[in-house]
Order: structure tokens, then C-alpha cells, then sequence
């Protein structure tokens, strides 16, 4: 009996902190469970935001009345450009790639005004960063999870890929560049976004000075911080 007795109270203790958040987060419709890590990838362009990568979550009162909650955001892995935007009860904190934590509020049922949101500043430019956000009403009733933003591939083909040709030679990666100046710049990124070099051609014939794992990078040259064109390398 005793066992009996022990089994059932550490069955009550799981549920009990299974379903202890009084706000949870929902991704798609779906809830999340607390510390769940998503990935989101699909950028858009949005007449108001501009080119943005939204997580699709938003937040669940699971009680029947508004509650005060915080909010933070914890910037694990920095952006290497655009900034972040939370949204809550259509209140819109101010974009930020910071640490930083807000008082909002949490209407009953579910919130379609709050959003999270990764904002591009500028198109063609790719990125990713990692950030964990925590929603609670009290310290000990937090929810929590860590995003992803992953945007490499999508929108190339708004950049013009013109005047840039990349080849394989000798096992080297070779960029043949038909227009150069003091201020051009040639940045390689992998698929997820993470800067593989950046560097200052010298010539038009510009040899990578690192070797290349077989894999799918992105390509962009800049003339004074802007892309000027961009494209695609498959490396085999």
C-alpha cells in the first residue's frame, strides 16, 4: 500500500508541474512543451516590418483572467545583423539585440496580438542568432523557450547575382569578379547564415585562402556595406 500510496503522489507531482504555467506558448497551434527549441527559417516581406522571419509563436492564458506576466529575452547567440521584436497584446517593445526584460499583460485564452518576430534590416543579408524567451506570471510559474532563426537561401533571387562567377580549382574555391574597387568586400556564409570569411579582394581573380568542406554556401559581395550581388556555390 505504501508503494501504492508513493507512485501515486509522484505521478501527481509530475502532472502538477507538467501543466503548472499559467501562460504557455503555442507555435502553429500547437503548445509547446516548457523548454522546447524550435527552428523557424521562411522569411517574408512584409509591407509594414519589411523583410522579417517570424517564429509563429504566441502566448496561451490558460486561466480565465488577464494576468500581469513578465517577459525577457536572452540573446544566446547574436544576430550578425537585423534586430529582434517581440510583440504582446499588440503592445510592440522596442527592436532590440539585447538582453532586456518587460511587464506585460496576458488576456484569457489566447493572445493573436502577441507575436516574436526577427527583423532583417536589409534584403540579401543572411543571418541567423539564437534567443531564449521566458513568459511568466510569477518566478516560479515561467515558460520558457529557445528559437532558432535561420535565414540563409530565401530572397537570392532578389539580389542580382551578375558580375561574380564561382568555380573549383585544384580543390580551391576561385570568385571571378567583374567589378572591384578599394571598398569591396566578399562575405561567404554557410547554409544557416554563420559567416564562413570575410575578406578584401585584391584582384579580380580572387582565390579563397581557406578550403571549403562539400557542402552549400552563400555568396555576397558588398561596395561600401552594401550588396551590390549575391548567389549560391555548391561546393562538391
Amino acid at each position: 500500500m505504501k508503494k501504492t500510496v508513493t507512485l501515486f503522489a509522484a505521478i501527481a507531482l509530475c502532472t502538477g508541474s507538467l501543466f503548472a504555467q499559467s501562460v504557455v506558448f503555442l507555435q502553429n497551434g500547437e503548445q509547446l512543451a516548457n523548454n522546447a527549441e524550435i527552428t523557424v527559417t521562411e522569411a517574408a516581406n512584409d509591407p509594414i516590418w519589411g523583410l522579417s522571419i517570424e517564429s509563429g509563436l504566441r502566448l496561451n492564458n490558460t486561466t480565465s483572467s488577464q494576468l500581469p506576466v513578465t517577459i525577457t529575452q536572452t540573446v544566446i547567440e547574436p544576430p550578425t545583423s537585423g534586430s529582434l521584436s517581440v510583440c504582446c497584446s499588440g503592445n510592440c517593445y522596442a527592436p532590440s539585440v539585447e538582453n532586456w526584460t518587460n511587464q506585460g499583460t496576458a488576456p484569457a485564452g489566447l493572445d493573436n496580438g502577441s507575436h516574436f518576430m526577427f527583423i532583417f534590416l536589409e534584403e540579401g543579408t543572411y543571418t541567423s542568432c539564437k534567443v531564449k524567451y521566458e513568459v511568466y506570471s510569477s518566478s516560479s510559474d515561467k515558460s520558457t523557450v529557445t528559437v532558432n532563426y535561420q535565414y540563409g537561401g530565401a530572397g537570392i533571387g532578389n539580389v542580382n547575382n551578375s558580375g561574380v562567377s564561382v568555380y573549383n580549382l585544384n580543390g580551391q574555391t576561385c570568385f571571378k569578379l567583374n567589378r572591384l574597387s578599394a571598398n569591396t568586400q566578399l562575405v561567404v556564409y554557410n547554409i544557416t547564415g554563420q559567416v564562413v570569411g570575410q575578406y578584401t579582394p585584391n584582384a579580380e581573380t580572387f582565390v579563397l585562402p581557406v578550403t571549403l568542406t562539400n557542402g552549400i554556401y552563400i555568396y555576397a559581395l558588398k561596395e561600401n556595406g552594401k550588396i551590390i550581388s549575391s548567389g549560391k556555390y555548391v561546393k562538391h
